[in-house]
């Protein structure tokens, strides 16, 4: 561990672009590391979404720690433009956005070499209880996983300060794949047999699961993804994940610039010359975290009385048969809406979205404002309750009630 370390911001875009080479050096010996903290991915990101975004052109805030010269730490921030309750909003790159501009990143983190993650979080915390180099009033560090270093500075940063967390908890459905198919087949819960069917049926049919070797065809492939993606959620009336201009134009450069088969995944369901679905994910160690999916689910007849039903779960399947066989031993479905998750899961992961707000003026009065609806209602019901109560009492205590006698506890009770 690191007796002298030197903490210092970035600010400016040639600042993080000069960082490559020694931010890619610590993502490789980083326990911590995940995908959204890749430095193509915060790269990207800032180029297309984060500008936007932002503050002003220099609201980066990136913090970097050295011990002497070497990089043992970062933790990428920025300023954004439409604070949520003060004026000064802290958030984790790739968090931050207006929701048509969200990539809903998942397992935040901050990347700390091997050996220096009590120090880096001591650091951190001293840093950003001081509102002098670096004031906020609120510190977004989006979806991490209990027990992640993000979810361990907050926790500091809530001892003696006058912080509060605001939390939002749920599960990543996940499947453990390392012995291949057929085990993982096993092990599923209620719906075993369905799989099954489906995965027979698939083979059945002729249907192909094509990889994506190269950047050409991973990129042909994303935009297949992005056009049945989008169909799907436009037929349910929403919006979609591929609906941005900017959301788009930054998976595509994640897609030119990251690796096919070793930091990306992206392979299509054909059945002859048609794409049933696609699926996009993300590479780290022995996991893949599927990001998006999209399959067709308009105008089945066109393929027959013999289609596929179920084409989403086929995908995932042929997917994770592909994977096992490459040394993945982790599929992470990522949380969000899709029943076919919890199908395919074998076991899940709570996940924490991560919010700190300093109680100052500026936050109590927006805390009020936000909280004051809540409260009338609250108030609302009490008083209507207990006007109802009063009524009913006065009436069993008239001498001409037929509820004389009768207890209000007990009639009102549900």
């Amino acid at each position: 561990m690191s007796t002298s370390l030197v903490t210092s911001l970035v600010t400016h875009t040639a600042e993080l672009l000069s960082l490559q080479n020694e931010w890619e050096d610590l993502y490789q010996d980083s326990p911590s590391a995940t995908p959204v903290i890749r430095w193509k991915w915060i790269w990207w990101w800032w180029q297309h979404i984060g500008v936007h975004a932002a503050a002003s052109e220099h609201a980066l805030r990136i913090i970097t720690i050295r011990s002497h010269t070497t990089l043992v730490a970062v933790l990428p921030l920025f300023y954004r433009k439409t604070a949520t309750f003060g004026s000064n909003e802290l958030c984790l790159i790739g968090t931050g956005t207006e929701e048509e501009d969200s990539v809903f990143p998942q397992y935040t983190t901050m990347l700390v070499r091997r050996g220096e993650e009590s120090a880096a979080v001591r650091e951190l915390t001293s840093l950003l209880r001081t509102a002098q180099v670096l004031p906020w009033d609120v510190l977004t560090l989006g979806v991490t996983q209990k027990g992640s270093l993000l979810h361990e500075l907050a926790h500091h940063l809530n001892i003696r300060s006058q912080v509060i967390t605001r939390r939002r908890t749920f599960l990543s459905p996940r499947a453990a794949i390392q012995r291949g198919l057929e085990e993982y087949l096993g092990c599923l819960q209620g719906s075993k047999r369905t799989v099954k069917r489906v995965l027979r049926d698939a083979l059945a049919l002729g249907v192909q699961l094509e990889v994506a070797n190269t950047t050409t065809e991973a990129e042909k492939f994303l935009l297949e993804l992005m056009e049945l993606h989008q169909a799907r959620w436009i037929k349910r009336e929403h919006l979609g994940a591929f609906a941005s201009l900017r959301v788009r134009s930054f998976h595509e450069a994640l897609c030119k610039h990251l690796n096919t088969g070793t930091e990306i995944f992206v392979a299509r369901l054909r059945i002859a010359d048609h794409t049933l679905g696609v699926v996009y994910g993300f590479l780290q160690g022995e996991k893949c975290e599927a990001y998006q999916s999209g399959w067709d689910l308009v105008e089945r007849d066109l393929r027959g009385p013999s289609s596929l039903k179920s084409p989403g779960i086929a995908l995932h399947l042929l997917s994770i048969d592909y994977l096992s066989k490459h040394g993945i031993k982790e599929y992470d479905f990522l949380g969000g809406e899709g029943r076919y998750k919890e199908v395919l899961a074998t076991y899940t992961t709570p996940l924490e979205e991560l919010q700190l707000i300093r109680l100052n003026q500026r936050t109590a009065g927006a805390l009020f404002k936000r909280g004051s609806r809540t409260l009338a209602r609250t108030l609302f019901r009490s008083v209507y309750r207990s006007l109802f109560c009063s009524l009913f009492c006065s009436l069993v205590d008239s001498p001409n009630s037929r509820l004389r006698g009768h207890s209000p506890s007990r009639n009102l009770s549900p």
